[in-house]
């Protein structure tokens, strides 16, 4: 992420809009994986 806003100036807003959709892809997943390991658990603790 930082080699492509450097290399492509700060201010350029469809790099910023990248960098934010990509973000959001990111935090996305990251509550995905623990919503499944949280179920995994809890799962595990039934059993």
């Amino acid at each position: 992420m930082a080699e492509v806003v450097s290399g492509h100036g700060p201010n350029d807003p469809t790099r910023r809009g990248a960098a934010r959709m990509s973000d959001v892809v990111f935090i996305v997943l990251t509550v995905a994986v623990f919503a499944v390991i949280g179920a995994v658990a809890r799962g595990a603790g039934r059993l």
